[in-house]
C-alpha cells in the first residue's frame, strides 16, 4: 500500500507534517512525521538544534525536556570523551547532563567550571573537548570528529501531556479504506 502525505483539517486548525498510513486492519491512521523525526534523532543533535534556535530546554527532576520529548539526564550522548577509546580501551561518552551543564557554564574559565561541576557532582567536559563541542552546539560547525555516529542512541520519550494528545489523534482520527 502506498503512503500518502496529507494536510488534515482538524477542528480548530490544520495539522501539518502528517502521513496517512494504511494498516492491516483496513484503517488508515494519522502519523505525525515531526514526532517520528524528532523521536529518532540522537539527543546530542536535539540539544544542538534547541541551542541554535534558542528554544527552551527544561531540566526537571531526573529528565531533560525538549518541547514534547524528554531524555533522562544520565543518558549517554554520542560525543566521545577525549582520551578514551584508544589503545584498546573502550570509548566513553559524555552524558546529556554533563553537556547541558557545560552549555550553561561555558562562560566560566575552565578551572572555575570544573570546580562548579565537581560541587554539583557532574562530570566536567574536558579542556581538549571544550572548543570543538561549543562550536558544534552553537552551529558554528556542522559536525565533529568526536561524534560517534555508530554509537547506540536512546530514543526520547514523549512527554505525558503530549502523549495524550497523540493517542487521541491516532485513535480517534481514522479513515476506512473501502
Amino acid at each position: 500500500m502506498l503512503l500518502q502525505m496529507a494536510y488534515v483539517v482538524f477542528l480548530c486548525g490544520i495539522i501539518r507534517n502528517v502521513m496517512l498510513q494504511p494498516s492491516f486492519d483496513g484503517c488508515v491512521y494519522l502519523v505525525n512525521l515531526a514526532y517520528i523525526q524528532l523521536k529518532m534523532a540522537d539527543v546530542l543533535s536535539v540539544l544542538r538544534q534547541y541551542n541554535i534556535q534558542k528554544k527552551e530546554i527544561v531540566a526537571k527532576g531526573d529528565e531533560v525536556i525538549f518541547g514534547e520529548f524528554s531524555w533522562p539526564k544520565n543518558v549517554k550522548t554520542n560525543y566521545i570523551i577525549s582520551g578514551t577509546g584508544k589503545e584498546g580501551q573502550p570509548k566513553e561518552y559524555y552524558t546529556l547532563d554533563s553537556i547541558l551543564f557545560f552549555l550553561n557554564n561555558v562562560h566560566l574559565p575552565h578551572p572555575s567550571y570544573v570546580r562548579r561541576a565537581a560541587t554539583e557532582n557532574i562530570r566536567a567536559v574536558r579542556r581538549p573537548d571544550r572548543k570543538d563541542l561549543r562550536t558544534y552546539l552553537n552551529g558554528e560547525s556542522s559536525t565533529s570528529t568526536s561524534i560517534d555516529r555508530s554509537a547506540p542512541i536512546e530514543i526520547g520519550l514523549q512527554s505525558r501531556t503530549q502523549g495524550k494528545v497523540t493517542a487521541f489523534l491516532q485513535h480517534d482520527v481514522e479513515f476506512n479504506i473501502e
